[in-house]
């Protein structure tokens, strides 16, 4: 796989903005959490997002400032090129965005394929 980094799809959800991260290493859904972090006492904090609470991880860079964070894949070797790891995430977060039984989703997958968390 050709070294290459990306942020896809950005949305606004309960005031923050959710995105995936990917490169050729690991897609990682990442927030925004600067509120998140004052109220946290634990490095992990459950979010409620529409496909059901998941739990991030809590976390600070420098350039960016506080940030929760959920793997998705970590060593992409499932993924023949990036193309096809960009085509992923753009086909996750919206139904990381609706609920896991929204009928959008379910007539989005072919069976036996899903995108939950």
């Amino acid at each position: 796989m050709r070294s290459a980094d990306a942020a896809v799809g950005f949305r606004l959800f309960n005031g923050t903005i959710v995105t995936f991260i990917a490169t050729p290493w690991f897609m990682t859904v990442v927030s925004q959490a600067d509120d998140l972090m004052q109220k946290a006492f634990e490095p992990r904090l459950p979010l409620n997002l529409p496909e059901g609470n998941i739990e991030f991880a809590l976390s600070e860079v420098e350039a960016l400032g506080r940030i929760a964070t959920y793997s998705l894949f970590s060593m992409m070797f499932d993924f023949a090129n990036m193309i096809s790891v960009l085509a992923t995430a753009e086909a996750a977060l919206p139904a990381l965005m609706l609920p896991a039984n929204a009928e959008e989703v379910v007539h989005r997958h072919e069976p036996g394929v899903t995108f939950s968390l």
